[in-house]
């Protein structure tokens, strides 16, 4: 008979590791990971893959005795035409894609592993910890190739002419950029935290309960 094993820190590493894929995504989607210098409303900004423009519209028609209205920028998104992204930040939308699938497989059989306890004769754990370090390490890949890139046409025309590999001149890193690295961490984190995760589902306590005849296992 199957029995469904459930712990503290097993839980709180698959939180963790939902947490963390949730940051890279988000990232991923984001056109702030290259915010120009702010304006008085907003600045122009770039992603991987997006890009926001601040273009002034028009108010609509005022009595002829008002003084007219000063434009109103609004923000216009939209993903980069085909050839403009920087061919480092197109490797690096695929290393991060590449790591965020591995880590939602990972979060996936970890989900499940709390019935399925292993996969042949490795604990199913295990397997998630070593899959999210090879996530870790495509995410800072990932991430160094785009810092690599920002010495390309694209980035100079948004930040300055002296924008260079590692160097943004005038522009700044947005939110994005920091999600995605804090996403990195945290799923090199998780990977270690697996480790006690494993064995608190294997632990003496839990195996006890089996014994006992309990088919749902919860152990603080």
């Amino acid at each position: 008979m199957g029995h469904v094993i459930v712990t503290a820190r097993s839980l709180g590493w698959l939180l963790l590791s939902v947490v963390a894929l949730m940051a890279v995504l988000g990232a991923l989607v984001s056109p702030r990971w290259v915010v120009a210098s702010p304006g008085d409303s907003g600045a122009d900004s770039l992603g991987l893959s997006m890009r926001c423009r601040l273009m002034s519209r028009q108010p609509g028609p005022q009595p002829t005795a008002a003084p007219a209205p000063a434009p109103v920028p609004r923000a216009h998104c939209g993903p980069l035409p085909a050839g403009v992204s920087p061919g480092a930040w197109t490797g690096a939308l695929v290393l991060l894609g590449a790591g965020a699938a591995l880590a939602a497989l990972a979060a996936l059989a970890g989900l499940l592993g709390c019935c399925v306890h292993a996969v042949c004769g490795k604990s199913i754990l295990g397997v998630c910890g070593a899959a999210q370090a090879a996530a870790g390490v495509l995410y800072l890949l990932g991430l160094a190739l785009f810092a690599a890139g920002w010495g390309a046409d694209r980035v100079r025309r948004l930040c300055g002419p002296d924008a260079a590999p590692f160097y943004l001149d005038s522009c700044s890193l947005g939110w994005a950029s920091y999600s995605a690295a804090a996403g990195a961490l945290l799923t090199l984190v998780v990977a270690v935290l697996s480790a006690p995760a494993d064995r608190a589902a294997r632990s003496d306590k839990v195996q006890e309960r089996i014994y006992q005849g309990h088919t749902l296992v919860c152990i603080a």
